[in-house]
Order: structure tokens, then sequence, then C-alpha cells
């Protein structure tokens, strides 16, 4: 029998050539699945850490903000309207 009409299972050929490439393939989909997997840990530590980071600035960036609005409503004036007097 050629390699082209070999059965499953045959020791050389292009069958055993197949299966070799099969498992190789299975072994390195595991690699990059077990790899993918890592990565999204590592995104999501990163994204984390990332927010902790940034909470103060985004507080202290909402406290300044809640200040101007204040200060805007004690004027008598809406926000992105300007003075009478620039009208």
């Amino acid at each position: 029998m050629d390699a082209a009409t070999e059965p499953p299972g045959g020791e050389d050929g292009l069958w055993s050539r197949m299966a070799g490439t099969r498992a190789e393939l299975l072994e390195l989909r595991n690699e990059v699945s077990h790899g993918l997997t890592g990565l999204g840990r590592q995104v999501g530590e990163l994204t984390r850490q990332a927010e902790e980071h940034l909470e103060p600035a985004r507080h202290e960036v909402l406290g300044k903000l809640d200040a101007l609005r204040r200060e805007l409503a004690e004027l008598g004036l809406k926000a992105g309207r300007p003075p009478d007097e620039q009208r």
C-alpha cells in the first residue's frame, strides 16, 4: 500500500505524518490557549492597577469640577452661558 492509501494508524507515510501534525497542532493549541489565559489575567491585573492608580486623580478632577459648578451657580450663571456683558 502506498502513502496515499495507507490506513489510519500506519507507522510510515502520509497517515502517520498527519497524525503527528495533528498531535503537534493540538499541543500548539493548548499552549496558545494557556498563553492567552495568562495574558488575560495580566491584562486584568494591569487594568485593576491602572484604575487604582488613577482613582485619586479622578476624584481630584471631579472635586474641581464641582467647585467650578458651585462658583457658576453663585454667580447666577448656567454652565456654558457667557455673562450678560459678553453677549
